[in-house]
């Protein structure tokens, strides 16, 4: 994980969350958070501002906070319910937005923010998971290997995109685009 770029994420948005799920710590700012290295030990948000290059003035003109871990989403590196979503290596730019759709079982397809998946790319062994909280929201579980090292969460795209999207791609009547109901 490259942690500059988690860090530029968090500075673009102007957030910074720092969640503790007990054993790990986490950082993000809101549609995504990544493990952060062990090496680093504990730390407090105003140590990952330091981390982050982000000066003590520009400080109060960010959203920051602690937090427990959110409670829908599986911070374990492994479930049950883990199921293999792909990298359609294709990019989509959409509502100003660079997206990765990632085709998941079943014929849907999911859209992730390319920004997201920046901040993971530097691994040999990336690959992803579906998982869906128990309301029935879908979250991008990305692993080095065997281990978690982010979340994702997907973008929904409306119908508009969707018959758009379908017109683009050869042969999308056969998948089911993840939109908004």
């Amino acid at each position: 994980m490259k942690l500059k770029n988690v860090g530029a994420l968090c500075k673009s948005a102007k957030s910074i969350v720092l969640y503790d799920d007990g054993a790990r710590q986490w950082v993000g700012e809101g549609g995504a958070m990544y493990i952060l290295p062990e090496n680093l030990g504990r730390v407090s948000v105003e140590i990952l501002c330091t981390i982050f290059d982000l000066p003590t003035d520009k400080v109060a003109d960010f959203y920051t906070r602690r937090a427990d871990w959110p409670k829908p989403y599986d911070g374990e590196d492994d479930t049950e319910e883990d199921e293999l979503i792909f990298d359609t290596d294709r990019r989509v730019m959409f509502d100003k937005r660079d997206m990765v759709p990632l085709q998941a079982p079943y014929g849907k397809v999911y859209f992730v923010q390319a920004k997201y998946l920046k901040a993971v790319d530097d691994s040999e062994n990336l690959h992803m998971t579906l998982r869906i909280t128990e309301d029935g929201t879908p979250y991008i579980a990305v692993k080095d290997g065997m281990f978690l090292t982010a979340i994702i969460m997907p973008v929904r795209v409306g119908e508009t995109a969707t018959a758009w999207l379908g017109r683009v791609y050869n042969g999308a009547s056969a998948v089911k685009w993840e939109s908004e109901e």
